[in-house]
């Protein structure tokens, strides 16, 4: 009878011992996808712009924090993609390093994620002024003044890129009259949109909103591109910029998310 006795409160221990067991995993289970769901991944795109992703938007970061640095990050140097443990912004210069704490090479840093999967970016071909241009910055702007006409050149951004797989390269301009110290002067600004030596869409600004082209990559994982555009009062992106983000669709440049900050 006693070991009957004693068999049963084993047997009531080893279930107690269970029971404990299987209530630690459904808490550890329920804390570990909690923490999975919290986490926030960070894009890092060029030297001035932080982005934090929250329900599918991206939170302009108007500051580098220590928890942006603690953070794994797919590196995307030019065409190389290479894995970091860490990162740090020093000196206007993001610097991205192993697990060892070794520098990984960024000397043509494009953009930097936090994220599981890995972020792709597009390949496009930058191109300077050509005398062809002109034509160009005349039929999206309709301008004749020669100064202002002077002043398109000199700022002109272009890239090229088949944005909807057609064969064909569509090319992107941002163009701006902004002069620095002028008093009563209203600059315009431009991004234009161009196929076959065509303009299709006109994207303009007045005053002091100098648009930039940043970046291109697939920004929402949807296979299609997205650009990545700087609106700020100067003539190069910095953290005080308000950045933007466009598709193209039906010949169109569609800004599908102005400047969102983190509160």
């Amino acid at each position: 009878m006693r070991n009957d006795a004693k068999d049963k409160k084993n047997i009531r221990f080893i279930i107690i011992i269970v029971i404990l067991f299987i209530i630690y995993m459904i808490v550890a289970f329920f804390l570990v996808n909690r923490s999975d769901n919290t986490t926030t991944d960070y894009l890092i795109v060029g030297n001035n712009l932080i982005w934090h992703e929250n329900d599918g938007k991206w939170y302009q970061l108007n500051d580098y924090t220590d928890e942006v640095g603690s953070n794994n990050y797919w590196v995307y140097d030019g065409t190389n993609v290479s894995k970091a443990s860490s990162a740090q912004y020093t000196n206007y210069k993001w610097y991205f390093f192993d697990e060892n704490y070794n520098q990984i090479s960024s000397d043509n840093f494009r953009a930097a994620y936090s994220g599981d999967e890995q972020m792709v970016l597009a390949n496009y071909r930058i191109s300077n002024y050509e005398f062809s241009d002109d034509e160009i910055i005349s039929e999206a702007t309709g301008e004749t003044d020669n100064t202002r006409l002077d002043l398109y050149q000199t700022s002109l951004q272009k890239i090229e890129y088949d944005f909807d797989n057609d064969g064909q390269l569509e090319t992107i301009y941002t163009f701006s009259d902004y002069v620095l110290d002028v008093v009563n002067y209203k600059p315009k600004n431009y991004l234009v949109l161009v196929k076959n030596n065509k303009v299709i869409d006109v994207i303009k600004t007045d005053e002091n909103n100098v648009l930039n082209f940043v970046e291109v990559l697939d920004v929402d994982f949807d296979d299609e591109y997205e650009l990545v555009i700087s609106q700020g009062i100067v003539n190069l992106p910095t953290f005080d910029s308000c950045y933007q983000i466009y598709k193209i669709e039906n010949n169109k440049l569609k800004r599908v998310q102005n400047c969102l900050y983190e509160e």
